[in-house]
């Protein structure tokens, strides 16, 4: 092969420069293939240009070397940028000659820069692996160890250079007392990632808990797969992690459960199962650590739980809920008392603690709950037996609590139509029915009874008897009740449009609204509104109205008979009146209650009090009305006593104003 040829087939960049006669510059006179590829240029352009246009060399030194006779090389580590490529790193060689008898110099230029880019990243590597803080090994595709960093023998105490050769199957029973082996070889050979946890036992016999993981290495450089395995010494933090499950579920001080653990343990246990828990609030804790200081009342503490414990059953658990505080949870079986229980467990406080020369004697206040069918969650156990204790704290120490669901239930839910009453007008919860009062001796209509109702959105339909002291008691009565007169006064003038005969409306008051000055103006405006005679009108009060500020009731009542409207007392025979107020009250009607009727027929002492009512009414000229009136017995039975009027279910239950247009035009 001719030396020209030669040149430009060669793999190493070549560049030949023509030296001027100062030696301060060389021309390109001749280039290679691969110099273009490394410059990132053509030939032509590199042709005729100075080859210090492509370098940053410093033209003394350049001039220095190519000025000196012997014409020895040199050779240069140099970077440039080659246009718009990356950064490149060249080792050039310069070889000082004569061509055609003119001074020459030949450049071979080798790209070093993935090279380089190799033995930093290798280098890198290395640090990395000699400084881990996990053992490392690293097996070629034949499972062959190659690689052994210095943890791996701090780790196994093996010299790295008695392993590294060795293959996996070789090492497990070279070193059979490495749990190690078995799992990395299964991985090995199955070809898998993995990644666990072993057992290890150091040569003192201190156990190790290693976290070994396989994993695959891509080789760039040589295009192959390595398998490293790495291998951390969590021991220390495994025994931190269970400290800190143990803190998780413990209290520090006496080693009880905690709160959180006790909560877990409720939300966990079946509403079939009868618990029972039991909340222990020790008395005058506070006053020992301020006399005798913390040590002493952490001692007493641990004293009082040690004590609790040791009088545990076998399915009873128990924790330290707060500084002086305890909880014990667990189940009754059938005929077991709680009660009892907590008796048992608050004798624990009659002995004596000695805290240092003194005989101490601790107290307790005991709340205790039990599970009931229609609780929502076992978990309110805990809330409810410290509402207990709190309740038994005031009687003194050593005293027991029980806690009412029921009851908290029923208080729950008054407490929610306490609130929910007072916009029950504005979202239309309010509606009124219709209950007809029938002529005994016609079986004619009289009139009816306007009875309101409350049909929450969320709880159904309430009861009177549930809402009406509520709203009496927060003072929501009076606008319901103007609401209800309203109402009424509306509906007695639709219904003349249906029924030629007048009947008449009768509506309960309450005394709250008696008691207000303008209780009457407001009635009277009513009635001019929607164009009703008072004498069609009916308000019935109770009894109870004789016991408060009598004399302010008094006289609106007064005021209300002179605008024409009756007064009807209601549930007669329930209450505190006496007869003697009956005269200073101009009184129409009485109305005897249903409690009465009830036992009318069966009941000797309820047909003696009726008959005697029915006298008394007779006697004061006043009609009478019995309530609830629901069977022919005791409708014949009211015939046989004279009574005026009858309401009740045997007529008909409380209608709507559809219905009872209806049933007027039936009667």
């Amino acid at each position: 092969m001719e030396m020209k040829e030669l040149f430009y087939q060669i793999k190493d960049g070549l560049i030949l420069c023509r030296v001027d006669a100062n030696c301060e510059n060389a021309m390109i006179i001749a280039v290679n293939e691969a110099a273009t590829e490394i410059f990132n240029k053509k030939d032509t352009e590199m042709l005729n240009a100075s080859v210090l246009s492509f370098f940053k060399i410093d033209p003394n030194m350049f001039q220095r070397r190519i000025g000196v006779r012997e014409k020895k090389s040199w050779s240069q580590l140099i970077d440039f940028n080659a246009g718009e490529i990356a950064p490149k790193q060249v080792d050039i060689n310069f070889y000082p000659m004569t061509h055609n008898q003119e001074d020459t110099l030949m450049l071979v230029v080798r790209d070093v820069s993935l090279e380089n880019k190799r033995i930093e990243k290798l280098s890198i590597f290395k640090s990395i692996y000699n400084h881990s803080k996990d053992g490392i090994m690293i097996f070629d595709h034949n499972h062959r160890l190659e690689w052994v960093n210095q943890k791996m023998y701090a780790l196994s105490g093996v010299e790295k250079h008695w392993m590294i050769g060795m293959q996996i199957g070789d090492l497990k029973e070279t070193y059979p007392s490495f749990s190690y082996w078995e799992p990395i070889k299964n991985a090995l050979t199955a070809n898998e990632d993995w990644e666990g946890e072993v057992w290890q036992l150091r040569q003192e016999d201190v156990p190790l808990i290693l976290r070994i993981n396989v994993f695959k290495i891509k080789n760039e450089f040589l295009d192959t797969e390595n398998i490293g395995v790495s291998i951390s010494d969590v021991t220390e933090l495994r025994t931190q992690e269970k400290e800190i499950e143990y803190l998780r579920y413990r209290d520090k001080l006496t080693g009880l459960y905690n709160l959180r653990y006790l909560i877990e343990c409720l939300d966990g246990v079946s509403l079939n199962r009868r618990a029972a828990l039991y909340f222990i609030d020790l008395e005058g804790f506070a006053k020992i650590n301020d006399a005798y200081g913390h040590i002493q009342g952490d001692r007493l503490l641990k004293i009082v739980a040690s004590r609790l414990m040791g009088c545990l059953k076998k399915d009873e658990i128990m924790g330290r809920v707060g500084s002086d505080k305890f909880a014990i949870q667990g189940f009754m079986d059938h005929g077991e008392s709680a009660q009892k229980r907590a008796l048992e467990l608050l004798d624990v406080f009659s002995k004596a603690i000695q805290i240092e020369d003194r005989q101490v004697r601790m107290a307790a206040s005991l709340g205790y709950a039990e599970s009931t069918e229609n609780m929502e969650s076992v978990s309110d156990l805990l809330k409810a037996a410290e509402i207990a204790s709190k309740h038994a704290k005031p009687s003194g120490g050593n005293r027991i609590g029980g806690y009412d669901f029921d009851e908290a239930s029923r208080l729950k839910k008054r407490y929610q139509l306490e609130h929910d009453i007072r916009s029950a007008l504005d979202k239309d919860e309010l509606f009124i029915k219709f209950q007809p009062v029938i002529r005994t001796e016609t079986g004619k209509i009289a009139g009816f009874e306007s009875l309101v109702r409350w049909k929450h959105t969320e709880l159904g339909e309430i009861p009177p008897v549930e809402f009406i002291p509520i709203a009496e008691s927060n003072g929501t009565i009076i606008a319901i009740g103007d609401w209800v007169l309203a109402e009424t006064f509306s509906c007695l003038k639709t219904i003349s449009n249906f029924y030629e005969e007048q009947i008449y409306a009768s509506i309960n008051v309450s005394i709250r609204q008696l008691e207000q000055a303008d209780f009457v103006k407001r009635v009277k405006r009513l009635m001019e509104r929607y164009e009703v005679d008072g004498k069609w009108i009916e308000m019935e009060i109770t009894e109870s109205v004789y016991m408060e500020n009598i004399d302010a009731i008094f006289d609106n009542l007064r005021r209300l008979n002179e605008m024409g409207i009756r007064i009807a007392i209601d549930d007669f025979g329930t209450g505190y009146s006496s007869l003697s107020q009956l005269f200073r009250l101009d009184v129409s009607k009485i109305k005897i209650d249903k409690s009465f009727i009830d036992g009318l027929t069966f009941r000797e002492d309820c047909d003696r009090l009726t008959e005697a009512i029915t006298l008394i009414a007779k006697s004061l000229n006043l009609e009478l009305v019995a309530e609830g009136v629901e069977t022919e017995v005791q409708l014949g039975r009211l015939k046989d006593l004279n009574c005026d009027y009858i309401q009740g279910y045997y007529y008909s239950k409380p209608l709507n104003l559809g219905e009872f247009v209806k049933f007027l035009n039936l009667v």
